[in-house]
């Protein structure tokens, strides 16, 4: 008689823009393996369904995540009990929200549910320095209100009110911590990382990697949009800001950075936890080693500042008066009718537009054309 294997659950908890998108499309889809099976498959994030299930207090609206997430909610424990019974020896289920959102009563419900199905429970959380973490959240914000009402100082990572809770709940040995930094990374890469802390089997070539952090162009024209549209009617444009995201994808060039002076001054106060976070990790958070950017920006409102080959761009790909008085209020005006209309002309000029001519590929052209005596 052949006896089950033991079951070992891991629970991926984030923290928020350490590759945890990158993390859960790859294992969403993924095929699962005769000893590996991921809890849900939808779009990997299961935040919303876990706390729906077991924080009483939870009152988001499940409809902003899609079409069929109520009724899928009302099946979503069903179908993950049944995924528990199968005779494999790792699960793994993930959300942003464990450490952030959940509450100890929440918790612990979460953990005695789990319990009765598996042998044994561990969670993993990438921990982010606050430099990085800061700046990344700062981009993020910006896709959602007028720079006007960024407040930087609420961005540095409360590490202990975060994670002490998961320790006391789960118990401090069954946390696993892990330093989003790529020189601690296996190779460098956060889903290869996860990968092998969990112990699954899945090869290299199926990892998929999302939601990548924007360039300076591209959180620029972003900024401008919401920052525009927050002036004229003081509301949002959902539609319209995901759709200029995706735009926005396609300018390259360097990543945001804010100056060391605004960082220091966003992080201060946060003595204690940082000092919490770094002796769990074992080492140093590093942002304190962190290079100062010759082109950070030293206040917030920089981020509106156009560079010429996005003022280019705009003139060439959107039709923006090239002597317009405001280049950021005409550049909205022409976002939104392109954005209401998900106008693909757009998103192929701009391809075109920012397109670097490959050196080797021009090469043989030209061979090609001194072949056939062009």
């Amino acid at each position: 008689m052949t006896s089950s294997p033991r079951k070992t659950l891991f629970i991926h908890g984030g923290m928020q823009k350490t590759g945890s998108t990158s993390i859960q499309v790859t294992l969403s889809e993924t095929p699962t393996t005769p000893n590996y099976q991921f809890l849900y498959r939808e779009n990997g994030n299961s935040g919303y369904y876990l706390r729906s299930m077991f924080d009483a207090s939870f009152t988001g609206n499940v409809h902003e995540k899609g079409k069929g997430r109520v009724a899928g909610l009302h099946n979503f424990g069903d179908r993950i009990e049944k995924f528990l019974e199968r005779p494999k020896s790792i699960f793994v289920i993930s959300s942003e929200m464990i450490g952030s959102a959940f509450g100890t009563a929440s918790l612990t419900m979460m953990r005695d549910w789990f319990a009765r199905k598996v042998d044994e429970m561990q969670v993993v959380l990438y921990v982010r320095e606050p430099y990085g973490y800061i700046e990344s959240l700062f981009q993020e914000q910006l896709k959602k209100r007028s720079v006007d009402f960024v407040k930087l100082a609420r961005m540095s990572p409360p590490y202990q009110a975060w994670f002490s809770e998961v320790e006391e709940v789960f118990g401090a040995d069954k946390v696993i911590y892990r330093h989003f930094n790529s020189a601690k990374l296996r190779n460098g890469d956060v889903v290869s990382d996860f990968i092998a802390t969990t112990g699954l089997d899945l090869p290299e070539s199926s990892i998929v990697r999302k939601n990548e952090g924007l360039s300076r162009r591209g959180v620029t024209v972003i900024a401008n949009f919401n920052h525009q549209l927050a002036s004229r009617t003081h509301s949002r444009d959902l539609k319209a800001t995901r759709w200029i995201t995706r735009l926005a994808s396609q300018l390259p060039g360097p990543k945001l950075r804010l100056s060391n002076e605004l960082l220091l001054e966003a992080a201060s106060g946060t003595a204690g936890d940082i000092a919490w976070m770094e002796s769990r990790l074992g080492c140093p958070l590093g942002h304190l080693n962190r290079k100062p950017a010759p082109d950070g920006l030293t206040e917030l409102r920089q981020v509106l500042d156009l560079d010429e080959e996005t003022r280019r761009w705009a003139v060439d790909v959107l039709g923006v008066p090239a002597q317009s008085a405001d280049i950021g209020a005409a550049m909205t005006e022409k976002l939104q009718v392109a954005a209401q209309a998900e106008d693909a002309a757009i998103l192929r000029q701009t391809r075109r537009h920012f397109a670097v001519e490959d050196p080797e590929k021009a090469e043989r052209r030209e061979k090609r054309a001194a072949q056939r005596g062009d």
